[in-house]
């Protein structure tokens, strides 16, 4: 039997356990270590040369960068207590194979991690990934706004005021008033607070939008932070 080397690169010791008492669970996987903080996580892919990375994303902006300069990358799983991924994960889309929550099914989360493991593509990100589901979980969760009001939406949560929304869009104050006005409406938020909470959640990965036929009104995660 040919083992996969497995790293799991998480910031809390309680979640580490638990992820790698799942990874036990499949008999060709292996688990080469555990770590906890940005520095030892590198030094451990670099020595270990692991087949796959379950990598939280607290420690993916300190590492992108490294990881992405790897001549041998490991398929990266990522992990978090996110709704979706947002938009603000350098790691993501450019060198990851999927995201999962760690509130996910223990069933779901065993597959996924046994898909990413038997993966023989070298490295995420290329041609060969765009049969696998995977990689779509790398995508925020939809908003049904138009390209121009997600623009707008997206320099909101960056915390830019009306006055440089029109100057980086080349529209007038009023216009971007206007799409204010427009995404409010479409996304049930009633005043401009909530408007820019929601935003900047959004870019976080802690909003998801609800179509009112749930009846369920759209607010970010009220949520402490957790460890991952």
């Amino acid at each position: 039997m040919t083992w996969k080397k497995l790293l799991i690169a998480v910031d809390s010791e309680l979640l580490a356990r638990g992820v790698a008492g799942i990874a036990q669970t499949c008999s060709d996987i292996e688990i080469s270590a555990v770590t906890h903080e940005a520095g030892e996580t590198l030094a451990a892919v670099q020595r270990h040369e692991p087949d796959g990375l379950i990598l939280s994303t607290r420690l993916v902006p300190p590492l992108a960068a490294e990881l992405d300069a790897l001549p041998r990358r490991p398929r990266i799983l990522l992990l978090s207590n996110r709704l979706h991924p947002g938009i603000d994960l350098a790691c993501a889309r450019g060198c990851a194979c999927g995201f999962v929550r760690s509130s996910m099914p223990l069933t779901d989360f065993s597959g996924i991690l046994a898909r990413v493991m038997a993966c023989t593509v070298p490295n995420a990100g290329r041609d060969e990934c765009r049969g696998c589901p995977l990689p779509k979980t790398l995508n925020p969760s939809g908003l049904p706004l138009s390209p121009r009001e997600l623009e707008v939406f997206i320099a909101i949560g960056k915390g830019h005021g009306n006055t440089r929304i029109a100057a980086d869009l080349n529209v007038s104050i009023k216009t971007v008033e206007a799409f204010r006005e427009n995404i409010k409406r479409k996304l049930q938020i009633q005043n401009a607070a909530e408007l820019h909470n929601a935003a900047v959640a959004w870019r976080n990965g802690r909003y998801v939008y609800v179509p009112p036929t749930r009846h369920t009104q759209c607010r970010p995660q009220d949520a402490k932070p957790s460890p991952l």
